[in-house]
């Protein structure tokens, strides 16, 4: 199997050491650069990022979502999903992270939003070709 979908599939209670550093490497990098998020109306060193990894049981998500007031922000993720979701979707959470004060506040998913994925993602494959000694 192709070591990256096997590392996409493996469930989180089944990772190897490896990839439990590969998934805290990203969450740390990622959330520094989510932090530096443009026009932030506070500094980035006043912002704190908190992840939870629980079981979520929240009607229709039932995935991963973020709480925050522009200060503190609070990643919750289902820990009964394989790395790969779990990544994917700390790459979406940061995105609201970075894009706080900057998206249309009726809509969580703007322009802005979009942009910062994108920030994020890129940020994402470079870490994973450094992590995995691929460049």
């Amino acid at each position: 199997m192709n070591p990256d979908l096997k590392l996409r599939l493996t469930p989180l209670y089944q990772a190897s050491r490896q990839e439990l550093d590969f998934l805290v490497q990203i969450r740390e990098e990622l959330t520094v650069i989510a932090m530096w998020g443009p026009l932030r109306r506070v500094s980035p060193f006043d912002i704190r990022v908190n992840y939870h990894f629980e079981y979520i049981e929240n009607g229709e998500d039932d995935s991963a979502y973020m709480t925050g007031n522009g200060e503190t922000f609070d990643i919750h993720i289902d820990k009964r999903m394989p790395i790969g979701m779990i990544l994917d979707f700390i790459v979406h959470e940061l995105a609201h992270v970075h894009s706080w004060y900057t998206g249309d506040e009726y809509e969580d998913h703007c322009d802005e939003f979009g942009k910062s994925y994108a920030l994020l993602y890129r940020g994402y494959l470079r870490l994973y070709d450094k992590f995995w000694g691929i460049i």
